[in-house]
């Protein structure tokens, strides 16, 4: 195998990259580094489709599975494809001695005891753990210079039996550690070709998987809740075999001002890349369509709506509190407010759906059940995959930066099932609708759009 590019990652957000324990792995899985660079390479190479008025899913079904692998069509025949590019981790590190020191998982077993016990109020028991949390303490200033302060006012709480403020201080003390363990990753991404003989259609597929990974991981995120900015990571490119991504290092290293340079040097490549593949491959010719069919990275505005846009907001004092002002319902003036109490004159209309639809709902909210079509008054109903949000939030150290996907990609209809149950069509000129007061809604919450200008 050959070596086409090293890259370094250090975390800015706590990473939730753990199997069926969120918080178990101190590096992200191969398969979910694989996954997002396909997710991304998806929209970079849609967009050159639908800028060109190629097909996009016969595109992007024609050129990734030679990347990454998958089911790859030739001649009306699916044969699988293995992946081109291989993934390996080096030279973990740590920023701290935190998660290195010994008994780091000793102080989350007792942790977990000392919520447990304050939750059934067992008295004693839960001065035994307070006790035990205190000498731990003891071993190490890094874990006393994060929870000292916080299990002073546990005891406090616990000498007057305030068991509910007891439970709640308790869990801040393991969320604090978690965030100051996580906060600690930083490690090497060594990426590989498979290929030996680098013909020139080998380095052109390549090319496009390397910006894929540079885009994934400059402005994506890694693991569960990754679309609202957890898995945040820092990257530079330390080496690379690829000449023209030496001209993108020092974008990816001057991030976030440089986003906007670092998106149109990325499409520039690609569009040579792919004017050359889409010579060697015969890819459909369609016409020009109104929304793109999955998410994609263009310029195109439609309805004054770009189809692709980037906001910043810069200073912000806690990331984390501004993407609870961003997503939360309660929050006055938040997405999901303005997209739930949305009105079109007089009449209200739902579109909370426009930011994801969930993999199931108990209780009210929208279920899985849509109505296609009616054949002999019968309802043809199929089950409606989960629709992630057009969101992409990424966080940097005091600033926070939304990429807004907009894409046709929506179930027809959905069901919302409240007080009443309720049908609702999803058509392009709803979505549109949705898409503007987001864009609208990030203007009054002073994020400023850098792409497209």
């Amino acid at each position: 195998m050959r070596k086409i590019m090293e890259i370094k990652l250090s975390s800015i957000s706590p990473a939730s990259i753990g199997g069926y324990d969120t918080f178990a792995d101190a590096i992200p899985r191969l398969t979910s580094i694989r996954g997002i660079s396909r997710w991304w390479a998806r929209a970079l190479i849609g967009g050159w489709a639908y800028d060109n008025q190629y097909d996009i899913i016969d595109t992007i079904q024609k050129i990734i599975p030679r990347i990454f692998g998958g089911q790859l069509k030739r001649n009306n025949v699916e044969e699988h494809v293995s992946s081109l590019l291989d993934f390996r981790f080096e030279s973990i590190s740590r920023k701290s001695t935190l998660s290195q020191h010994f008994r780091i998982d000793l102080l989350f077993m007792k942790l977990n005891t000392a919520i447990r016990r304050a939750s059934s109020r067992r008295d004693g028991k839960v001065r035994e753990s307070l006790e035990e949390l205190e000498k731990m303490c003891k071993f190490s200033p890094r874990i006393r210079e994060i929870i000292y302060i916080d299990l002073k006012k546990a005891k406090d709480r616990f000498n007057r039996m305030d068991w509910s403020t007891l439970t709640r201080i308790l869990r801040s003390i393991r969320e604090k550690l978690l965030r100051a363990l996580l906060m600690e990753l930083e490690f090497k991404l060594i990426v590989y070709s498979k290929a030996r003989v680098p013909t020139n259609s080998i380095v052109q597929y390549e090319y496009l998987g390397a910006l894929s990974i540079v885009l994934a991981l400059a402005l994506g995120c890694i693991g569960k809740i990754s679309r609202r900015g957890l898995g945040s990571f820092k990257i530079d490119i330390l080496d690379t075999k690829l000449e023209e991504l030496n001209d993108i290092t020092g974008l990816v290293e001057t991030l976030p001002s440089s986003a906007r340079e670092l998106i149109r040097s990325l499409r520039n490549i690609t569009n040579e890349v792919m004017n050359y593949l889409s010579k060697q491959i015969v890819i459909k010719k369609v016409d020009s369509v109104k929304l793109p069919l999955i998410s994609v990275i263009t310029n195109n505005i439609v309805e004054h709506v770009p189809m692709f846009s980037i906001w910043l907001k810069e200073n912000v004092n806690n990331v984390y509190d501004e993407i609870k002002r961003l997503f939360l319902v309660t929050q006055h003036g938040s997405l999901a407010r303005n997209l739930k109490f949305a009105r079109k004159g007089k009449q209200s209309i739902k579109l909370a759906w426009y930011l994801g639809l969930p993999r199931s709902v108990k209780g009210a909210g929208y279920i899985e059940s849509a109505v296609l079509k009616k054949e002999n008054t019968k309802e043809i109903r199929m089950l409606v995959e989960r629709r992630a949000s057009p969101l992409h939030v990424k966080v940097f150290k005091n600033c926070v930066m939304i990429l807004h996907f907009v894409s046709k990609d929506w179930p027809s209809e959905i069901i919302w099932r409240g007080a009443t149950t309720q049908k609702i069509k999803i058509s392009d000129n709803k979505i549109l609708m949705a898409a503007s007061i987001v864009n609208n809604c990030l203007k009054e919450l002073q994020y400023t759009k850098i792409y497209p200008l």
